[in-house]
């Protein structure tokens, strides 16, 4: 049991298997930091911390920064007081995945929030009413921001962003297939930069304008 966290879903348990395999090795694999910061614990209660994305960086000079996120973002504390959340995890990584000789420092992600409001044509044949299509798709949207990387979504040679193609994708699959018959997304109204040290968060719920068409 696992106080105030919802249970890993299958890719995340996929994920932790790859990690813990590269989280045994003495050489300090990314996948080691990755591991033990996922899996961090508070000092007083023994309770997850929560953390969902870790990005890595090192700074060629024999240190590497680790910046966290939870969920919601921003993990509370400072890296030097083992109280804190922070702190918890930072001494997590020193015991468990710091080679000697590597500096390290750990930091909490910025949030950015994400809202989202859209236009959509549904099926008149579709058995939900507005409030249960808008619960459909906060369903699929606060997951899915949420587990967006920190620094956002890369795709070389573009900096980091949240794609509304991908937002669409989630708003099409809440859907009954072929239900759906037209969709305009309002906000954002374009791919969403993030800066390197950001970490998305759904700002929900979602404003939805529902038109519904006839077959």
């Amino acid at each position: 049991f696992r106080s105030g966290l919802d249970e890993e879903d299958d890719p995340s348990l996929r994920t932790a298997a790859q990690e813990q395999a590269a989280s045994l090795s003495p050489f300090g694999p990314a996948d080691a930091y990755r591991y033990f910061a996922r899996r961090a614990k508070r000092a007083a209660d023994g309770t997850a911390i929560g953390v969902t994305r870790v990005k890595l960086t090192p700074d060629g000079y024999g240190g590497i920064e680790v910046l966290v996120a939870s969920a919601s973002g921003f993990v509370s504390g400072t890296q030097g007081d083992p109280e804190t959340d922070l702190g918890a995890i930072h001494a997590t990584l020193e015991r468990n995945a710091v080679p000697k000789g590597i500096t390290l420092t750990t930091a909490s992600a910025t949030a950015l929030s994400l809202g989202y409001a859209a236009t959509l044509w549904v099926n008149e044949t579709l058995a939900l009413d507005d409030d249960q299509i808008t619960a459909a798709v906060n369903a699929r949207l606060s997951p899915l921001v949420s587990s967006m990387p920190i620094g956002g979504v890369i795709l070389a040679p573009a900096d980091g962003k949240v794609y509304v193609q991908a937002l669409e994708a989630a708003v099409t699959d809440a859907l009954p297939k072929g239900t759906l018959l037209n969709l305009t997304t309002t906000t954002p109204a374009a791919d969403l930069d993030v800066t390197s040290n950001q970490a998305p968060v759904f700002g929900g719920p979602a404003v939805l304008l529902i038109h519904r068409v006839a077959a």
